[in-house]
């Protein structure tokens, strides 16, 4: 050491105790082990097997729906292995509040659910084959909801449900797993590209041949409805090959993968639906058609060929099997998935088919029963009664001239005619008649002459047979009477008014010529002498007169020869359709064929595709006994409140009446009374026919009595009306009843006046917002909805 420097101690700073801090990572929940792993993909396996046999239909295609709804089952119930136990809870209550309504089964089922995934949650496990199982159930209660609330809705609350079980089970995997599913989207995402890339090439192939046909399907089936069988033949024969040609090129392995894109799908499907069984239907119809020749069937001096009918019978048979399974698969095919250019080809090809099926199923009917009424085995007779509106009934008006018409092999001839004070004085002097008719007609039309059961009816009642709205009804209490008073059974009846008799005339293309009548009659100017010009003839000729004028248009119409059937049914089917011409036949499958191609006049019925429907009708009968009807105007308003929900109705009707008749220049018995009351006075009998019951009634603002009865299933009110000359006499009436829930629509049945109603009607729902409305002329019985104006049919 050195004396200068000291030792000195050096002492060492203390030892820090050493710290360890271990950072321990929480347990994860929802953790899965390798052996639940294999289970749970098991159980993914078995859930994907009810949800592919479920009523979904991502695609519109039975295998590709299996194929997706068994994919989305299996990967929804696969990431709920790790989903938090809150968001299945979410998922089943969801679930199960939405089908509540439909299924209570479902609703138990997605109940049962939710209380395992709170159970789940309460033990704060991971358990996830359990949590697997409880998301297997409710994808499969999700895909079975039938909400029909709106577009889409059920397939919105199973979205919105999965995509919550998805995304939470999706971020609790491991970060590899988490790839490997967004890299597995992604690949399916380039798939549904590629299909619909692949769909895009082929539709653009066969926008052409596409184009060109649905084009020449269109002209051909106009064509057809104009009964231009040749031409339509060739037309449909063009469409058929350019059809499958667009067909070949949408329906090949290029768009194969667009089966399996929900929504692109569905177009593709429809499209190569369409495209193929239009062109197999058009390519039959084609066939069919060229060997049609309906222009045989004509009338040639009072014969037709009822020979040359039967033959016809075999290819319109195969037509309207073809036409109408095309309308079929028109319809098969529609889907609220479709674009809208191809809805709106849709519909309209739908609507031509619509129309020129009900043609071709009258054709059919035609060519079968025709015959037989023609007279091919065996003669028949018919009545043609000859009435006029200027003195209102039910059906047409008051007949003054009738004629019995025989037809045997297709040859007619008039055997006899005569006026209706004949038939009158015949049952008079005669035993009377007894008419077998339902109750509800005895309890509507006896204190009119109809009698009743086992009661003798009054001779005078043929002034009233065609009181009823209903042919049918008319025709067979006709048919019954004449065989009574006559001795003859008939085996129809013809109801022809003044329109009828114009169209009859005009098919003719020619005019006649009657003494005592200062200008030649023809399809112009018969109906305006008949409905008016006729009473300016003194009473002691006009009878004579009438006679003669309804005598040479049969003549006429039996003797010359009638143009080909498009022309005639251009000329006649307006009288025909619009209750001018109207046709009873006793034998009833005669009856069913008139109602088929509706000439049968009758009272609409709630049968068939239309029976939940409302309906309407406003009938005036003359009781004025004057021929005054031909000055009055009617305005029918009509006004239901709908609810959708439980079909609900109450209406508002008014029935606007205005008589422009004068009290000079006219003979008593025309704008006179039988009741005392001033001249001019239009006296009525109103009856309102209905679907819902009566409320109460008011004529200008007055409560009026209102007789309720019943006719054929309608609901009748009827009061009594005077409506003086120059003045409007307005009636309302409320109704309230019950027709079916969902959609509304009303029936409508028009009354062959001298002058047409003008209609308005206003549908409106609950809220006062409105359904549906229309104003105009209905010539012929409709169906009125919120699709448009539909012709009505049995």
């Amino acid at each position: 050491m050195d004396a200068d420097h000291p030792p000195c101690l050096v002492i060492p700073p203390p030892v820090q105790p050493l710290t360890i801090v271990v950072v321990m990572r929480p347990v994860r929940r929802n953790t899965i082990t390798r052996r639940h792993a294999w289970i749970v993909a098991g159980v993914a396996v078995a859930a994907g097997i009810p949800a592919a046999l479920s009523p979904a239909s991502p695609t519109g295609e039975a295998v590709p729906d299996a194929i997706v709804t068994f994919a989305l089952a299996a990967l929804v119930t696969w990431l709920a292995a790790s989903a938090p136990w809150w968001s299945l809870v979410a998922a089943a209550g969801i679930v199960a509040a939405a089908s509540l309504d439909s299924n209570i089964v479902l609703t138990a089922i997605a109940v049962c659910s939710a209380l395992a995934a709170l159970w789940i949650g309460y033990w704060k496990a991971s358990m996830p084959v359990e949590r697997a199982v409880v998301a297997g159930v409710v994808v499969s209660v999700a895909l079975r909801l039938e909400m029909h609330r709106f577009f889409l809705d059920s397939a919105i609350v199973t979205a919105v449900c999965l995509a919550l079980v998805i995304v939470t089970g999706w971020m609790r995997r491991q970060r590899y797993v988490r790839k490997r599913v967004v890299w597995g989207a992604l690949g399916f995402l380039a798939l549904m590209i590629l299909g619909v890339t692949g769909l895009a090439i082929g539709a653009m192939r066969a926008q052409t041949t596409a184009r060109a046909g649905y084009d020449h399907l269109l002209e051909g089936l106009d064509r057809l409805d104009a009964t231009d069988m040749k031409g339509a033949s060739d037309v449909l024969g063009k469409a058929a090959g350019e059809l499958r040609k667009a067909n070949e090129s949408l329906d090949s392995p290029l768009t194969s993968l667009a089966r399996f894109v929900p929504g692109i799908a569905q177009n593709r499907s429809a499209a190569a639906t369409l495209l193929e069984r239009a062109a197999s239907a058009a390519d039959a119809a084609s066939k069919a058609l060229a060997v049609v020749d309906v222009d045989q069937l004509r009338v040639v001096g009072g014969r037709v060929d009822v020979d040359a009918v039967s033959i016809l019978a075999g290819p319109l048979a195969d037509l309207e099997s073809t036409v109408t399974g095309l309308a079929a698969s028109l319809h098969d095919v529609d889907s609220p998935w479709l674009v809208a250019p191809l809805q709106q080809r849709l519909r309209t090809a739908r609507n031509r088919v619509d129309r020129v099926t009900h043609l071709a199923i009258g054709a059919s009917a035609t060519a079968q029963f025709a015959p037989d009424m023609l007279g091919a085995h065996g003669a028949r007779r018919y009545l043609f009664a000859f009435t006029n509106p200027s003195e209102a009934r039910g059906v047409s008006g008051l007949m003054g001239n009738w004629s019995e018409v025989t037809i045997d092999r297709g040859h007619l001839s008039v055997t006899t005619s005569g006026r209706t004070s004949r038939l009158i004085q015949t049952l008079r002097d005669g035993a009377g008649f007894q008419l077998d008719m339902p109750a509800d007609y005895f309890a509507r039309y006896q204190h009119f002459g109809a009698g009743n059961v086992g009661v003798t009816g009054a001779p005078k009642f043929w002034s009233y047979s065609t009181i009823s709205p209903d042919m049918a009804s008319d025709g067979a209490a006709m048919a019954q009477m004449y065989e009574a008073g006559e001795g003859r059974h008939l085996d129809g009846v013809f109801v022809i008014d003044p329109a009828g008799l114009a169209a009859l005339l005009g098919a003719t293309d020619s005019s006649i010529t009657v003494p005592g009548v200062d200008q030649a009659l023809n399809a112009t100017t018969i109906e305006s002498f008949l409905l008016r010009d006729q009473y300016k003839i003194p009473e002691s000729d006009r009878e004579t007169v009438l006679a003669a004028v309804t005598e040479q248009t049969i003549q006429q119409v039996l003797t010359t020869s009638l143009p080909a059937p498009r022309a005639l049914i251009e000329k006649l089917s307006p009288a025909a359709l619009g209750g001018h011409i109207s046709v009873w036949a006793a034998n009833p499958a005669d009856e069913a064929f008139l109602r088929t191609i509706g000439i049968d006049g009758s009272l609409p019925n709630f049968a068939g595709p239309h029976g939940s429907a409302d309906g309407l009708a406003v009938v005036t009968t003359n009781t004025s006994g004057n021929k005054i009807d031909s000055f009055l105007h009617r305005q029918i308003a009509y006004s239901p409140t709908y609810s959708a929900s439980n079909g609900n109705t109450d209406a508002t009707l008014t029935v606007t009446l205005t008589n422009d008749a004068p009290t000079t220049g006219y003979a008593d018995y025309v704008i006179g009374n039988i009741i005392g009351l001033p001249t001019g006075t239009n006296r009525m009998l109103l009856s309102i026919y209905s679907r819902l019951g009566y409320v109460d009634a008011t004529i200008d603002g007055a409560v009026t009595p209102t007789q309720v009865q019943g006719e054929l299933g309608w609901n009748v009110y009827s009061t009594y009306v005077n409506v003086p000359s120059g003045t409007t006499v307005v009636v309302t009436m409320h109704l309230q009843g019950h027709v079916a829930a969902g959609s509304y629509e009303l029936i409508y049945r028009p009354q062959a006046l001298p002058n047409p109603d003008t209609v308005t009607i206003q549908a409106s729902d609950r809220a006062n917002d409105r359904l549906f409305a229309y104003s105009g002329i209905l010539s012929r019985r409709s169906v009125i909805s919120a699709a448009g104006v539909q012709a009505w049919r049995s």
